[in-house]
């Protein structure tokens, strides 16, 4: 090939190089000028008003709702309903109604559609919203269903029903509800567990009252006045869910028949004494009425003497109302300091062996304290494992009556207080898993789990064989 032909052939490549790029290029920006066309026409159909009616122009708004017309006038800014005098409005909720009607724009527009009963708008399926200006002219919008793929809602206006429009603003769920939707509730009450001073819980069955001193000297009284230690577990528990509680649903704002929702004659009754946050050295009040449970297992609630019926989810509640005095008491009972500990006599395998301590200089930094088991100086160690062993015991669960127990305990500590009282507690076997004890000198029982009581009597072991 002549060099003629390959310089022309060189320049033909590049020709046909230029105007397939020149082609892309003129693709590409016919696509970008197409897409910014689609969404300039998208942005001019989001910011077409149709409809527009300043709030203070509005005298009255009527719409179906859930359990038939609702209606609402405004007086002087002022929103009421003609047909409850008890009503009180809530205004958020009216200021999303109103804001809707100030500016109502659409995103499509569907001329001379065929068949109304596709979006919802035929005469059954669509919901009417009359708006009555304050000129004396009426405003309606006829409300339809959802488009599946967007989300958002057809309507009409009542004075052009031969068009359909599309709209962002969600028209079938702020129009919806029952009066009490659009109802002003009192706010659940909100206290501080840690300023919780006293319950006084009164119901048909087996009522308890709980005193909370803010320390750990928390105690429950039963029916009949007696008092026993509470478990700080639970009270920590009990007062951790009354500081969270929430309204699940607002049920009635002026309810006349309290019998229907279990808060009459017969509900659980939480009578709340608090410390005020800004005066510790006042108490404040709180009646928590509890009823029955909803559909959805939550409880009904009243607070105070209000007219108002609320609910609250049933796992806050629910200790108050199903659990007796019983279900508070303390599990712990072994606990004794080993600093208030004289003497300690523990009585093992038909044998009795003392234990105790003498403390030089205690309290300081020379300070020596040595460990004895019956008159022998024993490894500091082994002793005070065993004895922390020994206090460290909880209950499985508490026992109301008092059994009776055969023979003699398999385990029995008796401690010798340095004020001059004595502690006693006796282990005696029960099933394979449990252990009954009996403490506070015989006057209260327990089911302790054998594994605490095991490792006591493995720790004494190590203990007296060192001797």
């Amino acid at each position: 090939m002549s060099q003629k032909k390959k310089k022309n052939l060189i320049k033909g490549v590049v020709i046909v190089i230029i105007l397939i790029l020149l082609y892309v290029g003129l693709t590409i920006y016919n696509k970008r000028q197409e897409k910014a066309q689609e969404e300039s026409s998208l942005q001019q159909m989001a910011s077409t008003i149709v409809l527009s009616i300043p709030p203070e122009q509005i005298a009255g708004l009527s719409f179906d709702g859930e359990e038939g017309a609702i209606s609402f006038k405004q007086t002087s800014g002022l929103w009421s309903c003609p047909e409850d005098a008890d009503f009180v409005m809530d205004e958020a909720r009216i200021s999303i109604l109103t804001a809707d009607l100030a500016a109502l724009s659409v995103t499509r527009t569907l001329d001379a559609p065929e068949n109304l009963a596709e979006y919802g708008l035929d005469e059954a399926g669509r919901k009417m919203i009359t708006i009555t200006c304050l000129d004396g002219s009426e405003k309606i919008l006829y409300v339809g269903s959802r488009n599946s793929s967007t989300g958002q809602t057809y309507f009409q206006l009542g004075d052009k029903l031969d068009t359909v429009y599309m709209t962002a603003t969600a028209l079938d769920s702020h129009f919806s509800g029952t009066l009490a939707t659009f109802a002003k509730y009192e706010e659940c009450p909100r206290l501080k567990p840690e300023m919780m001073r006293f319950f006084d819980v009164q119901k048909e069955k087996e009522p308890f009252q709980l005193i909370m001193p803010g320390d750990d000297n928390c105690r429950v009284v039963d029916e009949k006045g007696e008092e026993q230690k509470a478990n700080l577990n639970v009270v920590g528990t009990l007062q951790n869910n009354l500081s969270n509680i929430n309204w699940v649903r607002n049920v009635e704002y002026a309810c006349k028949d309290f019998e229907k929702y279990g808060l009459g004659d017969g509900a659980t009754v939480i009578d709340i004494t608090y410390e005020l946050e800004t005066a510790p050295d006042q108490m404040g009040k709180i009646k928590l009425t509890v009823g029955d449970l909803d559909e959805n297992d939550d409880y009904y609630v009243r607070v105070d003497q209000s007219e108002e019926v609320h609910t609250v989810h049933q796992e806050y509640l629910v200790d108050f109302v199903e659990n007796g005095p019983t279900s508070f008491w303390s599990l712990a009972y072994s606990f004794v300091s080993i600093g208030d500990m004289e003497s300690l006599d523990v009585t093992y395998g038909g044998k009795t062996y003392v234990l105790s301590r003498e403390a030089v200089n205690e309290g300081k930094s020379d300070q020596k304290i040595t460990y004895y088991v019956d008159g022998k100086e024993v490894d500091r160690d082994l002793f005070t494992e065993f004895y922390y062993a020994c206090v460290s015991v909880t209950a499985q669960e508490r026992l109301v009556e008092i059994p009776d127990v055969p023979g003699q305990a398999d385990l029995k500590l008796e401690y010798h207080l340095t004020d001059g009282s004595t502690k006693t507690i006796s282990y005696y076997e029960f099933d394979q898993n449990f252990y009954t004890v009996l403490y506070d000198n015989g006057e209260s029982a327990a089911h302790t789990n054998k594994l605490y009581v095991n490792k006591m009597i493995d720790s004494l072991n190590s203990l007296l064989e060192s001797l």
